[in-house]
């Protein structure tokens, strides 16, 4: 790109990695791109970061009580961010023209 537009400074480390890639695949950026961008960025880190979570951790957390006997198994809630995060990336992909509008 020659336009100057850099990441914005407040983005994570895997923000600013998906901010940049990104930047890397559009032809012009104004201000509404912009801030989808930015958008998109911090919605794949966190579907990332979600999704590595659950990979090292499982798909649910046992609760227990006090002595340690289960009480309840429940969902992971890094599963419902992770889903949330994959939905809202997916939404702004084609405004970024990452991928067909349908």
């Amino acid at each position: 790109m020659t336009d100057p537009v850099e990441a914005p400074d407040y983005l994570s480390t895997s923000e600013r990695v998906v901010w940049l890639a990104t930047r890397e695949l559009m032809r012009r950026m104004t201000p509404t791109l912009l801030v989808a961008l930015e958008a998109y960025a911090i919605e794949i880190a966190r579907w990332r970061d979600a999704d590595e979570w659950v990979r090292i951790h499982g798909t649910t957390i046992t609760l227990r009580t006090d002595k340690g006997e289960v009480r309840q198994v429940i969902e992971a809630p890094q599963l419902r961010i992770a889903r949330a995060a994959q939905i809202r990336a997916l939404k702004l992909a084609p405004l970024l023209g990452l991928a067909e509008k349908s």
